[in-house]
């Protein structure tokens, strides 16, 4: 009976152990506990965090010239057309469109021989009338001479007669008689004094009759060779040889080339930073690269009210050869000049429902600025006046795809200087580099 006990207390404590010792074991505890599929994937990410690669440069400050834009086109200073002024047929046609010409160039005539012709005619008859004056002035003179001797021999005869009269030598009636050849002779002086007056009129009238169709004859001699009016260039010819003209027929077109001008327009707004001598740069589309001057000297004082522009007139005076009137140029206008800008690619900046922002590094993840773009300063910068700051590091390419605190993966020492384009150090496009994030 005993034993018996002993034997079951033995079996008791064996099995206590046994037990014991299978709940203790880790590896069975483990096998046992669920899986939890939050906790795996949890764990994934935190071994595959994901940064977005991205490139940057350093934000500095440069000098910037601030701009006003403007079209306009070139035009000769002074265009000039030809026309005749005389009547007749054309001859001796010496010109051809492109000829330079001076102001002394024969262009062609104008029935040459006729008007010389007409012009000796009236040289002829300005001196038949100019030998006629003279000859009537020294006939009236003598005739007026010769009545002043008649006067005063009957001015003698009288006093003789009343001398002889007083003696009771002659009657009365004689002395009346020699009184009246006396005032005869006065009478025929005075008239021939008035009378030389009005011939000499008459013919001097002629004789500036006669000079006037001289003046008109040498003139038409003048008119009938035709001449350019200024020296330029021949931009068209409409006459050939044995054409009749009359007064206005256009012969030609001459362009003067040693000056020429440029007339632009600009806003209402900004017309009040143009000035009289101002210089102004423009270029134009068969030369893009190469930047020409001009100098304003004329600004519209009246506003076109339609379209709320003002016309601008700039002198070009030099590099004339690389220009013809007519091109059409892109001005630029400089009306202020910033020693110190914070000038960065327009790329880095966003638009947003609040505005303009940009992203830069801090601690290795993105920050976003809010920025107040100013001018653009080229075709690909933008001119930041709040938000950045010399020495910031700014995000450049890949800006799109962050958001503020993403982490960051630089490139700029993996492919190349901060600031340089994708393209010149990677041959994987932006797009295709940076892959975007969701927001």
């Amino acid at each position: 009976m005993r034993t018996l006990l002993l034997l079951s207390a033995a079996l008791m404590a064996a099995l206590g152990l046994l037990v014991s010792g299978c709940g203790s074991s880790p590896a069975g505890e483990k096998a046992a506990k669920p899986a939890d599929p939050k906790a795996d994937a949890a764990a994934a990410a935190a071994k595959t965090k994901r940064t977005y690669p991205v490139r940057t440069m350093q934000v500095t400050s440069r000098p910037v010239r601030y701009e006003l834009q403007a079209i306009g086109g070139i035009e000769a200073q002074d265009t000039y057309r030809i026309d005749a002024r005389v009547n007749g047929t054309i001859y001796d046609v010496g010109f051809n469109e492109g000829d330079t010409v001076t102001s002394d160039k024969v262009l062609c005539k104008i029935a040459p021989e006729a008007y010389h012709q007409y012009a000796l005619k009236a040289k002829a008859l300005y001196d038949q009338a100019v030998h006629k004056l003279a000859d009537s002035k020294r006939i009236n003179a003598n005739e007026i001479e010769s009545n002043k001797i008649k006067l005063s021999i009957a001015t003698l005869e009288i006093a003789r007669r009343k001398a002889v009269k007083d003696a009771g030598a002659i009657s009365n009636e004689e002395v009346e008689l020699y009184q009246s050849k006396r005032d005869l002779a006065e009478l025929e002086l005075q008239d021939s004094k008035a009378a030389t007056e009005t011939e000499l009129k008459v013919l001097e009238a002629t004789v500036a009759q006669r000079d006037a169709e001289l003046k008109i004859a040498e003139d038409d001699v003048r008119k009938s060779t035709v001449i350019s009016p200024i020296p330029g260039v021949i931009e068209k010819r409409m006459v050939t040889n044995l054409m009749f003209v009359t007064p206005g027929t256009p012969l030609a077109t001459v362009v003067d080339l040693r000056s020429l001008k440029m007339i632009f327009k600009v806003s209402e707004r900004d017309s009040a930073a143009l000035h009289i001598d101002q210089t102004v740069e423009f270029t134009v589309p068969a030369f893009p690269e190469h930047k020409f001057e001009a100098k304003v000297y004329f600004i519209e004082n009246r506003l076109d009210v339609d379209a709320r522009v003002l016309v601008c007139y700039a002198r070009v005076t030099k590099e004339l050869e690389k220009l013809r009137p007519g091109f059409y140029t892109a001005v630029k206008i400089v009306t202020e000049n910033k020693l110190k800008a914070v000038v960065v690619p327009a790329t880095s900046i966003l638009p947003t429902e609040k505005g303009f922002v940009a992203f830069v590094v801090k601690d290795g993840k993105a920050s976003k600025r809010l920025v107040k773009a100013g001018l653009t300063v080229t075709n690909s910068e933008l001119e930041i006046l709040q938000g950045l700051e010399e020495g910031d590091t700014l995000v450049v390419e890949g800006a799109n795809a962050l958001q503020e605190g993403s982490p960051l993966r630089v490139l700029n020492d993996e492919k190349g200087p901060p600031g340089a384009s994708v393209s010149e150090r990677d041959p994987v496009a932006p797009a295709e580099k940076v892959q975007p994030a969701a927001r």
